[in-house]
């Protein structure tokens, strides 16, 4: 099965917050699992990593 790669745009409306906000906060993603994948100069994101970077943030918060 093909692993889904997702755009900027497409991770953002997911996290409901804006492009540039994504990028500002991309470092915290990336600490919580979040996976980068170039593609030349397109940048995509793992869905299944989005997923985990979500379950281990909302972890944090509830501690």
């Amino acid at each position: 099965m093909e692993e889904q790669l997702l755009t900027p745009r497409e991770v953002a409306k997911r996290l409901m917050v804006s492009t540039r906000t994504l990028n500002r906060n991309r470092a915290k993603l990336l600490a919580h699992g979040l996976q980068i994948v170039r593609i030349g100069k397109t940048v995509k994101y793992r869905k299944s990593s989005l997923d985990e970077a979500i379950r281990s943030l909302a972890l944090e918060e509830q501690c």
